[in-house]
């Protein structure tokens, strides 16, 4: 629509120049001139025009100029635009690949950053601050770390990976190991439960239980736990500093290919 306008300015301008230059003679060919003894007389528009014609020349040389300027900008700004439907076009399955893997994933992902957040802000420093209400936390912190899991794990990942560049490519690596360090620090925690569940049903009185009794004592599972519980805060805070590196490097790769995150 713009380049239209541009060539319909272009035509007027054009028009209305080669009217004056028409006018311009005619006015001089077919109008009365001045005495030629002492140049008074004739026409005013004529005697005007013959008089500063190469003022009027070179004013009119200018402006086809101008004109002529301005019409090869609005050439190279049409091909410009071709150039960038090409290139849109041959970018679209790469565009279309990178769209599925930020949508949904990267607000679920925000979900569970929040969540997260949250979460470790209940979390104690050391294991010397464990309650018994860090171990409820632990059990939501153990379900948003699933979610995110859930999320990395899809394939769009690895259908996407060869847009990544080499920051990228670690930086994913990297959220997916602090995702998996927190799950085996959990899966731990369960075990060592399981190991402390063994010790009471022993110390009820259970017979299954006192002759397959764990290799870990009831007090060293109670230290190992909460250390587990302890360290937790740590490895949840490098899995969202992880995160926010994913979120950064994929931002900047979908600006580069015209996508709004």
């Amino acid at each position: 629509m713009r380049r239209k306008i541009g060539y319909v300015i272009a035509l007027i301008a054009s028009m209305l120049l080669v009217a004056f230059i028409v006018l311009a003679v005619c006015l001089i060919a077919f109008t009365e001139p001045p005495v030629l003894a002492d140049r008074t007389g004739g026409n005013s528009v004529r005697n005007m025009l013959f008089d500063f014609q190469s003022l009027f020349t070179g004013i009119l040389a200018v402006a086809a100029a101008l004109l002529t300027v301005g019409q090869m900008l609005m050439s190279d700004k049409g091909n410009d635009d071709r150039h960038d439907e090409l290139v849109q076009l041959s970018l679209r399955a790469d565009k279309l690949r990178l769209q599925r893997l930020l949508f949904p994933q990267i607000n679920e992902l925000r979900t569970c950053a929040d969540e997260l957040q949250r979460q470790t802000g209940m979390l104690p420093s050391s294991d010397t601050d464990v309650t018994e209400d860090t171990f409820i936390i632990l059990e939501e912190v153990g379900k948003t770390v699933s979610k995110a899991n859930g999320v990395v794990t899809r394939a769009v990942w690895s259908e996407a990976d060869d847009l990544f560049d080499g920051e990228l490519n670690n930086d994913v690596k990297r959220f997916q190991l602090s995702i998996q360090r927190v799950m085996m620090r959990i899966n731990a925690i369960h075990e060592l439960d399981r190991t402390l569940n063994h010790h009471k049903r022993a110390e009820e009185g259970d017979t299954f239980s006192r002759i397959t009794s764990p290799k870990i004592s009831k007090e060293d599972a109670y230290l190992r736990k909460s250390q587990n519980a302890g360290e937790m805060k740590a490895d949840v805070d490098k899995l969202l500093d992880n995160m926010a590196s994913v979120f950064l490097r994929l931002s900047q790769l979908a600006k580069e290919y015209r996508i709004a995150t």
